[in-house]
């Protein structure tokens, strides 16, 4: 009687190793198989910003992370990013608008892949005149 529990122990032990390894391998090896990542993208490392008097235009450049270069820049005329919020075109690290009126404004960044978009960095200002 002893050695029939000890054996439907056993058993049930190296039933329940064998089935978490299985729940491991769908979660966690088929999608990488399949391409996807196990990290998030990166925010851009660095953003500047500054307004070309001469030209009447603000030039934006995002200092991407290794291995990243599209990046999606916003500008909006309040620190929140609520107020006239506006993308630039395009997805550059290096980007250009004129055409914006006189006073405070505040752009952002962050990487995009695919449908993937990562954290923003904090916005910065810049006053055009």
């Amino acid at each position: 009687m002893v050695t029939f529990i000890v054996r439907r122990l056993i058993a049930a032990v190296f039933l329940l190793i064998v089935v978490s390894i299985v729940i491991f391998a769908i979660f966690f090896w088929l999608p990488r198989l399949g391409g996807q990542t196990t990290y998030g993208l990166a925010a851009p490392h660095d953003l500047l910003a500054k307004y070309d008097l001469a030209k009447a235009q603000v030039d934006v450049h995002a200092k991407c992370a290794p291995g990243m270069r599209r990046c999606r820049i916003e500008i909006a005329s309040d620190q929140a990013m609520t107020t006239n919020l506006k993308q630039f075109p395009g997805d550059g690290a290096r980007q250009t608008t004129a055409g914006l009126p006189a006073g405070t404004w505040w752009i952002r960044a962050a990487h995009v892949r695919a449908a993937e978009l990562s954290s923003y960095t904090g916005p910065i200002a810049v006053i055009v005149k």
